[in-house]
């Protein structure tokens, strides 16, 4: 029998958002005060020294006359790139999630806005894990999808079934597995099927998990590569986690941040695979690969 956890098989999307040397500053700059609209209009305020305020202020000095990072001993191409993500990010789910969850976006703003610049830095993880979880269901409702903010996570109609979605982002190795058995149990509590959605992007084993690369093909190809790469070796603790739940499969997520050939062209970039628990029960097979296929990049209306 195929380990249906294995890296190369199953449904998959795969770079699902990159972005490169089109991060110029005057769209950069644009999507800062759209982000602080958003915010208003829920009622709140990009408060200072929160992680968007300290990139804004990193970003802007590049609107400075005469300035070049080459000569900033305090320019950080991390702060750069994270803070660029976070902002595609935040803004993404603003945007798609406004119209529906109003009461919902208002009751985590001020959590998902906190956090340090860096993932690293964070002593409290909780807004990172808010934005993992809330830029999935940005994502389902982008691509036509009903979704409901609720238990375990988030709730997706597909095909008149709802289906369930814990999102889990550990932040060690150690921590993988029993991540996963929460979900399971999450799940099991809600009587509903559906998935558990991962983020890898904390386990990335990289020399430095800043990626320059000479193109968005080369980010894409690396983001797709590490994926696989981190998720090999667990998939069969995984697996094991699953077996006779009610998970119809799992999620996996890892985005590459960096730069486009040099480093004040931040770039980043998102893959992901949609696997079944089971390759022998064609049903879960074929309801992923239905639902992967309704999915829509962040430029696709």
């Amino acid at each position: 029998m195929t380990d249906s956890f294995h890296p190369d098989t199953g449904p998959a999307v795969v770079d699902w958002h990159s972005s490169g040397t089109a991060t110029g500053i005057e769209y950069t700059i644009q999507q800062i005060e759209r982000l602080r609209s958003h915010v208003n209009t829920l009622g709140h305020e990009i408060k200072p020294s929160s992680r968007i305020d300290i990139f804004e202020r990193h970003f802007r000095r590049f609107m400075q006359p005469g300035y070049h990072p080459r000569r900033d001993p305090y320019f950080d191409p991390l702060v750069l790139a994270h803070g660029c993500r976070d902002l595609f990010e935040l803004n993404f789910i603003c945007e798609k999630l406004k119209e529906g969850h109003i009461p919902q976006l208002q009751s985590v703003l001020s959590d998902l806005f906190s956090g340090a610049p860096l993932p690293a830095a964070d002593r409290n993880h909780n807004p990172r894990n808010l934005q993992f979880q809330y830029f999935l269901a940005a994502q389902l409702v982008h691509s036509g999808f009903s979704v409901t903010l609720e238990e375990p996570d988030a709730v997706f109609v597909h095909e008149q079934s709802n289906l369930g979605i814990a999102a889990k982002r550990p932040v060690s190795l150690r921590q993988l597995v029993g991540r996963v058995r929460e979900g399971v149990k999450q799940l099991e509590r809600t009587r509903n099927s559906g998935f558990i959605a991962i983020s890898l992007d904390r386990l990335l084993k990289l020399p430095d998990p800043y990626l320059v690369a000479s193109g968005e093909p080369a980010l894409d190809a690396a983001a797709h590569e590490n994926l696989r790469n981190t998720l090999a070796p667990h998939a069969g603790r995984l697996k094991t986690a699953i077996a006779h739940s009610a998970v119809t499969g799992i999620i996996f997520s890892l985005t590459l941040v960096g730069c486009v050939r040099v480093p004040w062209q931040p770039a980043h970039t998102t893959a992901m695979i949609w696997l079944a628990r089971k390759d022998e029960l064609p049903y879960e097979n074929e309801l992923i690969r239905s639902v992967v296929n309704a999915l829509k990049g962040p430029s696709e209306v």
